[in-house]
């Protein structure tokens, strides 16, 4: 959407062969990138808080593999019935935690490639 406005808001300035043609930044460009720079410093702190929800993420599957090799010593012990839903549960939580992550990190490398395409253009054309 961003790339098909800023082509649209260009598109007086571009000349037969395809590049760009401008005496003086246009008002409106130099806002659009602003906002673009806004998005850009938006997505960065974006990036930091996702990193510290992996760290959190992460100390979450630690301690509750740490409660998994309790639950399984346990299990040698006593068979009980409730210790084996706990593991079932835990279990689904940890695969849960790692969604969360990959999906996070897939996010996260889409706005990355995204934010490098804007800054290319960015640059082309300023």
């Amino acid at each position: 959407v961003d790339q098909e406005r800023l082509a649209s808001m260009l598109a007086p300035y571009v000349n037969q062969h395809g590049a760009l043609v401008m005496e003086a930044p246009d008002p409106d460009v130099l806002l659009f990138k602003q906002g673009l720079d806004l998005r850009l410093l938006q997505f960065e702190e974006d990036c930091k808080r996702i990193a510290v929800t992996e760290r959190q993420l992460q100390q979450k599957i630690d301690e509750a593999t740490t409660d998994y090799e309790q639950a399984v010593h346990g299990i040698a012990m006593n068979s009980d019935s409730r210790i084996f839903k706990r593991l079932r549960e835990q279990q689904r939580q940890i695969q849960l935690q790692q969604q969360e992550i990959d999906q996070t990190r897939y996010e996260k490398e889409l706005l990355q490639e995204e934010t490098r395409r804007l800054r290319e253009m960015t640059h082309r054309n300023a």
